[in-house]
């Protein structure tokens, strides 16, 4: 009876010792995430990337967001599809502009997102990923 008694308590102990942090199902998408790192990776692999303060994105409960990188503020609406990972971002100064964002890591703190483009601009042909790491203020 004790080795079953201890075998449960120390269970209870380590199941309550569980982060929340890295819960996927406790992370809220609503407030102020930093740009902690800014990534751009060329068709070729070439990594261009910066880990200075470029801004921040806020998400609000009704459903607005504020992209501010490097002093550029953009507002729209934003909408984020749980099943499929992804944010679809829609700005107010180009209704018909769509940016979709594939969620990479997303916890209470940590939010990851990135965005591929093809371009067919000459000598830049193939897809342009953005990538940003985000932190939770």
């Amino acid at each position: 009876m004790k080795k079953i008694l201890f075998f449960l308590l120390t269970l209870f102990v380590f199941t309550a010792c569980d982060s929340k942090d890295d819960d996927p199902a406790a992370a809220n998408i609503v407030g102020i995430w930093n740009i902690d790192k800014y990534q751009e990776i060329e068709p070729d692999g070439t990594v261009n990337d910066t880990d200075l303060d470029v801004g921040y994105i806020e998400f609000e409960s009704n459903g607005d967001f504020t992209f501010n990188f490097e002093g550029f503020p953009d507002e729209g609406k934003y909408v984020y599809d749980e099943a499929n990972k992804k944010f679809n971002l829609t700005y107010n100064d180009d209704p018909g502009r769509v940016r979709t964002y594939n969620v990479v890591t997303f916890t209470a703190k940590d939010l990851v997102i990135e965005k591929k483009e093809m371009s067919t601009y000459p000598g830049e042909e193939g897809v342009w990923t953005d990538r940003y790491e985000l932190k939770k203020r």
